[in-house]
């Protein structure tokens, strides 16, 4: 996975996942945090993620169409209740459908 932002090109932050990984991102900013905004300043705030499967396939997530990681409401375990306190953890499963949704990478 790589994580860009709106001040380079090149992505910020990469996780190398394989089957079954999990990645942990803490998050601070109460009342309104964001999804992959490690902290208040555009350096370091996510605005587009690229999932690439096996090399060949990628999934692209934004922040401006609040699309897959990008919207609390599409995480596994979301409840307006959690995202309302100072602290909490959201799950993300990437599954066969977004496998099947990914476009050869270009």
């Amino acid at each position: 996975m790589n994580l860009f932002n709106s001040i380079d090109t090149n992505p910020f932050k990469t996780y190398q996942l394989s089957p079954n990984d999990s990645v942990v991102v803490d998050l601070v900013g109460d009342p309104f945090v964001q999804a992959w905004g490690f902290r208040q300043s555009l350096e370091e705030t996510g605005d587009s993620l690229v999932v690439i499967f096996e090399n060949e396939k990628c999934l692209s997530h934004t922040f401006r169409n609040r699309t897959g990681t990008f919207d609390f409401r599409n995480y596994d375990n979301y409840t307006p209740e959690l995202v309302k306190r100072a602290k909490f953890t959201l799950y993300y499963t990437f599954t066969e459908e977004h496998y099947a949704q990914a476009q050869p990478c270009e």
